[in-house]
């Protein structure tokens, strides 16, 4: 029963004990199906807080919430799993919107996912950008499939794929703090794919991500240091981004390198109406200060994607998308096709 779990992790701090993987599976399936109740649920968060997660307990979570998934198969045109926080950004501007379909205009497939306002930071995700930008919503496996075969790249809000998990998101919020759901949601491989990339703030915490990983089925993680925990490299000079994988390969990114030279000043564009006007003049080609900065970020998009061998490369074949046109061809096709379902 569930409450046995609980006075396993919640004795407090010298008398708590960690659950093995079995036991975390069965727990976050009580969870999921909402089994414990919400006080219940709610000390289960706080208790693990204060205790600390391990990666056995981590795996069994994620396993958990894996059999509660409703798998969106993409495996077929074997996408990189681009898997950023569910948390949003609240201090930057979303430079992926464009850099995805610049990548896809190079030949990449990839896919996103994500959810609404979860907290801590309730900031706002790539698909409120998307919506933003005209495009509409995917809701079942076959529009995905779809979409991926036409374009290249899907966005999957978490209520089509693993709606428990969303109908828990109201306590999430009132519960305000971060939970062992912000690290794990986002490993859990909707699209059933081999690759998955995705960020940090803490370079320590890379070794950790490998096992999640596994848990759900990837062969291949890439885990970046770099804006506000993201995928997205930083764009100012004084700031090196850190990518490594689980094959033990690891670069460090410097932006002048690729005539990147922004503030932090100049990228704290939270409007979503100016983050979608940004994204739609970059792919039109129009000339601003963020266009290589969305260049950079799909060139690494591609490496990471193993269409390229090197990021210089990637940035060659993402400029030669964006300037014929691929890119914005990509862009229009998915708007047409989401805004149709």
């Amino acid at each position: 029963m569930f409450v046995d779990y609980l006075k396993l992790v919640g004795v407090g701090k010298n008398g708590s004990k960690d659950l093995t993987e079995n036991q975390a599976k069965e727990s976050i399936l009580d969870i999921l199906n909402q089994e414990a109740t919400t006080v219940q649920r709610s000390a289960f968060y706080m208790a693990m807080r204060m205790k600390g997660e391990t990666i056995e307990e981590l795996i069994g979570f994620l396993k958990g919430m894996r059999k509660e998934t409703m798998i969106f198969d993409l495996s077929k045109h074997d996408p990189l799993d681009i898997a950023i926080n569910y948390d949003g950004k609240n201090r930057s501007l979303h430079i992926l919107p464009s850099a995805v379909f610049i990548a896809s205009g190079a030949g990449l497939n990839s896919g996103s996912h994500g959810s609404s306002k979860v907290p801590a930071k309730y900031g706002t995700n790539m698909n409120d950008v998307l919506n933003e930008m005209g495009c509409g919503n995917i809701k079942t496996e076959d529009q995905a499939k779809s979409v991926m075969k036409e374009t290249g790249f899907v966005w999957v809000h978490q209520k089509y794929f693993l709606p428990k998990l969303y109908n828990l998101l109201p306590e999430r919020q009132e519960f305000t703090l971060r939970t062992f759901f912000n690290v794990i949601e986002k490993l859990v491989n909707p699209f059933n794919t081999k690759n998955v990339f995705t960020g940090v703030f803490h370079g320590n915490y890379i070794q950790k991500l490998i096992p999640l990983s596994e848990a759900t089925g990837f062969e291949k993680i890439t885990v970046s240091q770099s804006l506000e925990s993201g995928i997205e490299p930083f764009p100012f000079p004084n700031r090196k981004t850190r990518i490594a994988d689980s094959e033990e390969n690891q670069l460090v990114l410097d932006s002048s390198e690729f005539g990147i030279n922004l503030s932090e000043e100049e990228i704290n564009i939270t409007d979503l109406k100016e983050n979608a006007k940004i994204n739609l003049e970059i792919l039109e080609n129009q000339e601003n200060k963020f266009k290589n900065w969305a260049i950079y970020s799909s060139a690494i998009l591609l490496f990471v994607g193993k269409k390229v061998d090197t990021i210089q490369e990637g940035f060659e074949k993402s400029k030669e998308s964006l300037e014929t046109g691929k890119a914005k061809k990509k862009f229009e096709k998915y708007k047409k096709l989401t805004k149709e379902f």
